[in-house]
């Protein structure tokens, strides 16, 4: 028996390497993300889809050798078997499999693409002429500045981790415990810049921000919340940025101690995603 849910607002046009995509049942945008059947989704990418009923699991490879499976109600999805986390499950919608757009598109190999002023996502199958940031796989390395599609150009520099990321932490949270054996605190410093919204100021704040590591699993600045400094290069990122204005400032995240390959990730309110070296 398939669960069944309906739409929950309008969802934008999508395209695949510039074609329209029809599809039998509307995309549903849900957490400000949005869903697709994935059978039109996959073929259109030539790929091929199974249906496990009992397991209520989609498998789907390419010719490539990639396999994906999704399991409705799920949020870890797995590429070759290896476990991602997703922000919202994949399911059932008048009798077709919803999952969401952007990890079956970067499964592939591929890039999702959101153009707030036009509702549209943009689908680049084969992104080799991509800039950097657009795809897990090619991330912006450490240190450069990245124009994002919100119209900020952002910078971060190498993580501070372990005991010396503790000891900032530990300076300004004196009731708060160590975090033992097993996890560590990482800060990255970061510079964000309002160069493209010249109408109206834009918010920044930390919770625009993920960390990735080996395991796939995703790491929020609030899994364990810490009292940052107000003030100096190591208070928290948050502001509202007028055009021309610009914030330095820090991420904190706690993490496994064995967690490497990390990755920040970029995602705020209904914007492209951006990925950026840290390790």
């Amino acid at each position: 028996m398939l669960f069944w849910v309906s739409p929950v607002v309008s969802a934008p046009s999508i395209a695949l390497d510039g074609k329209p995509l029809v599809f039998d049942v509307a995309p549903v945008t849900e957490n400000n993300c949005t869903l697709v059947p994935i059978r039109a989704v996959c073929e259109a990418m030539v790929a091929s889809l199974t249906w496990d009923q009992t397991a209520l699991t989609a498998t789907t490879a390419n010719k490539n050798g990639t396999e994906v499976a999704i399991t409705v109600v799920s949020t870890t999805p797995t590429i070759n078997g290896v476990i991602k986390v997703i922000d919202v499950p994949a399911k059932a919608v008048n009798d077709r499999i919803v999952a969401l757009l952007r990890f079956v598109a970067e499964a592939f190999g591929g890039a999702a693409i959101w153009n707030q002023s036009l509702q549209t996502i943009s689908i680049n199958s084969h992104p080799v002429n991509l800039p950097s940031g657009i795809t897990p796989d090619n991330y912006v390395p450490s240190g450069q500045r990245f124009l994002t599609t919100d119209g900020f150009a952002v910078t971060f520099n190498p993580l501070v981790r372990g005991e010396e990321a503790w000891a900032i932490i530990a300076a300004n949270n004196p009731f708060l415990t160590s975090p033992g054996p097993d996890k560590e605190f990482v800060i990255i410093y970061c510079t964000v810049r309002n160069v493209d919204t010249p109408d109206q100021p834009e918010t920044v704040s930390d919770i625009d921000f993920e960390l990735v590591g080996n395991s796939g699993r995703s790491f929020q600045t609030f899994d364990r919340l810490v009292q940052l400094p107000v003030i100096g290069p190591d208070r928290e990122l948050r502001g509202i940025l007028h055009h021309g204005m610009q914030t330095s400032d820090c991420l904190a995240f706690n993490i496994p101690v064995d967690e490497t390959g990390l990755i920040l990730v970029w995602h705020p309110y209904f914007s492209t995603r951006a990925y950026f070296e840290m390790f």
